[in-house]
């Protein structure tokens, strides 16, 4: 399952990167990728270089989520192409506070 989990991880950050270059929302990385058992759903995760940004980032793909799940049928071959919802990845946000309390 963690392969299948990193192989869509990887799939969606570059079809992200070539089909919403230039987006107003800045750089957006996928962190990771949290597939259910069956198939059915995949969790992805995102963080974007322009942290104030990052809702309307998210918000925008969800809204593309069944292109973005075309275009991921389209590359990789598993027996169901799982449903995509996207979430904005706290924990990034979250051990970033901590390091910069740590440092002071």
């Amino acid at each position: 399952m963690r392969r299948v989990e990193s192989l869509i991880q990887q799939e969606i950050a570059q079809i992200i990167e070539f089909e919403f270059k230039g987006s107003p929302y800045g750089l957006i990385t996928v962190t990771y990728a949290k597939v259910s058992p069956d198939l059915s759903l995949a969790k992805i995760y995102i963080i974007t270089h322009e942290a104030e940004k990052a809702r309307e980032a998210v918000e925008f793909l969800n809204q593309e989520a069944n292109s973005l799940r075309y275009l991921l049928g389209n590359k990789i071959k598993l027996r169901r192409t799982p449903k995509l919802h996207f979430y904005y990845d706290e924990e990034f946000e979250r051990a970033n506070r901590i390091s910069e309390l740590l440092e002071s």
